[in-house]
């Protein structure tokens, strides 16, 4: 059928992220940075606590921008730059106590966006997509010379119950 973009991998990706980033926005709206804000937040209340540059290429961020988000999550009480033990030209970029509950508070928020997005599939089906976006984002990630972000940095059980 001409013009039926069902299969059209472009399309899919697209309107996927869309839907994701619209709910994600609207559940970050009061963070600093918003998403970016919140992937900081995931990344620096995990143990590798890594500078502002390596966490912005992790994270795909401009280094620019970084500062600018940094900045902001600071003067927030979000996070703080320490000195790197291994770097005194370096500061590691941490999360408060304040940005590490904001971050459970948001990762609540954002399973909620997630459980929306991915509603029309069952456990078994979200586990498998899971799996092989990981597997992708791994490989593509890898190919561009940025390590991947870590599952176990914004999982859930890192935050404690409710």
């Amino acid at each position: 059928m001409p013009g039926d973009l069902s299969r059209d991998l472009g399309w899919l990706v697209s309107v996927l992220l869309r839907a994701y980033r619209a709910a994600a926005s609207a559940a970050t709206i009061g963070l600093p940075g918003g998403e970016r804000g919140y992937a900081v937040l995931a990344v620096t209340s995990g143990a590798d606590h890594g500078n502002q540059q390596a966490i912005g290429r992790r994270l795909g961020i401009d280094r620019t921008v970084m500062v600018h988000l940094v900045d902001e999550l600071e003067t927030a009480g979000l996070v703080e730059r320490r000195p790197d033990p291994c770097d005194r030209r370096a500061r590691r970029v941490v999360a408060t106590p304040a940005g590490a509950a904001a971050k459970c508070s948001l990762a609540s928020l954002l399973a909620a966006v997630e459980d929306e997005v991915l509603a029309p599939l069952d456990a078994s089906e979200r586990a498998e997509l899971r799996r092989l976006l990981q597997m992708l984002a791994t490989h593509h990630a890898d190919r561009r010379g940025h390590p991947p972000a870590s599952c176990t940095d914004v999982e859930l059980g890192e935050c404690p119950e409710p």
